[in-house]
């Protein structure tokens, strides 16, 4: 199930947030590993671990895992 959060239509945004988060606890549930890329900030705070990629020069980055 994928789903655009910004075009739910005629779910309200909360329900739908619940709905993709379900989904992905599911997921994770039956053992699978689900990497969410996301700029919607009531979601970045739900899930518990995050992996924090910044870029030290050309070419280079440090990943800080938190959670």
């Amino acid at each position: 199930m994928v789903r655009d959060l910004c075009n739910a239509g005629e779910q309200r945004p909360v329900e739908t947030l619940d709905s993709a988060l379900n989904a992905l606890e599911s997921l994770r549930l039956s053992g699978r590993t689900i990497g969410v890329i996301s700029h919607i900030d009531q979601l970045t705070r739900r899930i518990p671990v995050r992996i924090d990629v910044k870029r030290t020069g050309v070419g280079t980055s440090t990943i800080h895992v938190k959670g």
